[in-house]
């Protein structure tokens, strides 16, 4: 595919990530697209342009003039966003479109309903990519389960490494598939070097497949102790986080992601719940292991 390519969100965490990626790489001329009002600083360097736009159809249209490619690392605030930069990608005549997916599995169905209407936003930004296809703008969506580094810290595993203390869902023994930023980074990169093999596609990719308890062993045998355990309900957190999410309160939705990712029949394990598995394989994606990513957040050396 060609060389030009559009970041949209380049200062966030997957952001940061993708951008790191794309200046390492020969193959990409990369321009950040970020807000007028923005104060976010980005790397030096003589392959990165950044433009400032008020995201108006004129605006956009300059900015994508010449491009072809966007990836949108936007988070779920701004994703409703993207139809704008869609519309303005086709006038523009852009190639490729990468939709800030990643995280859930959006098309599986019981996902959406879980969160009573707050998600549905990536529902929309696909279904409105599957219509520009005749337009000559192709797509392709990439789940990737949880940011497998990113949400050590952050607790998305139900396991707090300030307090040592782990809330086990369901007796924690679930696999998910979950994914590092930096390969997330790859399988970007990769979808725009192979544009045929991914157009028009959902596809699904991982760093590896694992349950709470085997992330809380490896834990635990590094730092030589053992932590504080919880055992919860996926029934429990569902009607805690509903209850939360319907009176505007989002720690509700942290609750409701834990199921998501870690309870059963939301189409978080990649390759037992989703039909043809992970496409790591057919992007060339690196190996990783769960016992070293964690070991270097043990060490403070996550990368």
């Amino acid at each position: 595919m060609g060389a030009n390519v559009v970041l949209v969100g380049g200062s966030g965490n997957i952001g940061a990530a993708i951008l790191t990626a794309l200046l390492a790489s020969p193959e990409f001329n990369t321009t950040i697209l970020t807000r007028t009002s923005s104060t976010a600083a980005f790397p030096s360097s003589a392959t990165l342009k950044v433009i400032k736009s008020d995201y108006s159809p004129s605006s956009l249209n300059i900015a994508f003039q010449g491009q072809d490619a966007i990836i949108c690392a936007l988070g779920l605030a701004g994703a409703g966003e993207q139809i704008k930069l869609i519309d303005a990608a086709v006038a523009a005549g852009v190639k490729r479109f990468i939709p800030a997916e990643y995280g859930v599995n959006t098309i599986h169905k019981t996902v959406l309903p879980l969160f009573s209407g707050a998600m549905d936003v990536k529902m929309n930004v696909l279904e409105h990519l599957k219509k520009q296809e005749g337009k000559g703008l192709s797509w392709t969506g990439i789940a990737t389960g949880p940011f497998f580094d990113w949400g050590l810290y952050n607790n998305v595993y139900g396991l707090n490494i300030n307090t040592h203390a782990a809330m086990l869902l369901d007796g924690g023994n679930r696999p998910l598939s979950v994914t590092t930023l930096a390969q997330t980074a790859n399988a970007i990169l990769a979808v725009l070097s192979k544009p045929a093999e991914t157009a028009n596609q959902y596809l699904y990719v991982h760093s590896f497949t694992v349950t709470q308890k085997q992330i809380l062993g490896v834990i635990e045998s590094e730092e030589g102790k053992k932590w504080e355990v919880q055992e919860v309900s996926s029934g429990e957190l569902i009607r805690d986080g509903k209850a939360l999410l319907s009176k505007g309160d989002f720690a509700g939705a942290l609750k409701l992601l834990h199921v998501c990712f870690l309870g059963e029949g939301f189409g978080s394990d990649f390759t037992r719940d989703v039909k043809g598995g992970v496409a790591n394989e057919v992007l060339g994606l690196p190996k990783e292991e769960m016992d070293e990513e964690v070991r270097k957040l043990v060490a403070g050396r996550v990368e």
